[in-house]
């Protein structure tokens, strides 16, 4: 199966103008673009930009303030960005829950949203940190409860947020093939000066994208992101995320 690249535009933030960096995108081959939260203030205006680039946004993150807030204007935005699927990023360092009663009342909260957007013809999916991997006061995992409340609550896995929290993706993936719409491609590298762990250009750091990349194939992911959780370059980033996606997709 060959990876249609796409790019998550978070990594781009600090680089504008957006525009100018669609059309780069474009020209390394890049398919489709993910939009952050703060994209979609203007939603008619970003997908003239992503139009004009022949780039597509098949899926765009949608913070859960929105959806509390006015579901249907998520919808419309979703509409006009001609996006499948709306996934909530993350919540608040605060707002995540401490215990299994909390996050099966969150898990409980997305099932409503999910049926209110399957209605429209759209997908929810949740976006991982860390945070949903870590052992309850029960033993159970944030990242169950949330599976459990709905079967119309899909997965945006960030692979490398899963092995900070020190868990094997590939378990999760095989866990959860059905659930997973898309990828978030991160890596992680070790700083030279600290040794501490920090974010890296996509396959240049100790993930092993030799086991997590046929997992992801055996799984329904149909959308691939690269991401970077602290971009410095991001033209070296964009250049050497679509070479190791393309590697990817060679035989053998």
């Amino acid at each position: 199966m060959e990876i249609a690249p796409g790019m998550q535009l978070a990594a781009a933030r600090s680089f504008p103008p957006l525009a100018v960096r669609l059309q780069d995108l474009a020209e390394l081959g890049y398919a489709k673009v993910e939009p952050y939260d703060a994209l979609l203030r203007d939603p008619a205006g970003l997908m003239a930009l992503v139009r004009a680039a022949n780039l597509i946004m098949p899926s765009i993150q949608a913070g859960l303030p929105r959806l509390r807030s006015d579901l249907q204007r998520v919808i419309g935005m979703a509409d006009t960005l001609h996006a499948g699927v709306v996934i909530i990023p993350d919540l608040g360092q605060g707002d995540y829950p401490a215990d299994t009663p909390g996050w099966m009342r969150l898990g409980a909260e997305l099932a409503g949203h999910a049926i209110k957007l399957k209605t429209a013809g759209k997908r929810l999916a949740w976006h991982n940190r860390e945070q949903e991997f870590m052992r309850l006061p029960d033993g159970s995992r944030p990242i169950e409860h949330l599976f459990e409340a709905s079967p119309d609550i899909f997965w945006e896995i960030d692979v490398a947020w899963a092995v900070r929290a020190g868990e094997d993706p590939v378990e999760w993936i095989d866990r959860y093939p059905r659930r997973i719409v898309a990828a978030h491609l991160k890596d992680i590298g070790e700083s030279p000066a600290s040794g501490e762990l920090v974010w890296t250009d996509l396959g240049q750091g100790m993930l092993d994208w030799g086991l997590i990349v046929p997992a992801l194939r055996r799984s329904a992911c149909q959308h691939w992101y690269a991401g970077h959780g602290a971009c410095l370059d991001f033209e070296r980033f964009a250049r050497r995320a679509i070479q190791t996606m393309r590697d990817w997709s060679r035989p053998g």
